[in-house]
């Protein structure tokens, strides 16, 4: 943001994530706040009380941002795609699955119908997990 704001060097930035009402938080924890999308205007009145841009400055940086924003199902579905495959990639590079039967290693394998956690104990223990898409 401050990448496309760069004209509007006297700007305060403040993170939030913020989810729509949809959405179902677990065990967040961070310094940026993660709230949900009705408690956004609340957020940032506690931020910073102080207004240091005109008018004209904010319609500027709202008409900029606003053409930054994802429109239409398609930009939202590919958003989404990106985020599950990096989740996926995060989990296949996780060492920390455990097998719940032997305690062994989960290893990511290739099978005939694609890719999958197994055993590292195979074939001691045959137990497989599913990647979920």
């Amino acid at each position: 943001m401050k990448q496309v704001l760069r004209d509007f060097p006297q700007i305060d930035y403040f993170p939030i994530v913020v989810f729509s009402e949809r959405a179902v938080l677990k065990n967040v924890t961070t310094w940026t706040p993660v709230i949900y999308s009705r408690e956004l205007i609340q957020t940032i009145k506690n931020l910073n009380s102080e207004h240091n841009l005109t008018y004209e400055q904010m319609s500027k940086i709202s008409v900029r941002l606003n053409g930054l924003r994802m429109h239409g199902g398609r930009d939202r579905k590919e958003h989404i795609r990106t985020i599950r495959n990096k989740n996926i990639i995060e989990t296949k590079s996780s060492d920390s699955r455990i097998c719940p039967r032997c305690g062994s290693q989960l290893r990511l394998r290739k099978g005939r119908l694609g890719e999958f956690f197994g055993c590292a104990s195979y074939p001691a223990c045959t137990y497989t997990e599913n990647i979920r898409f």
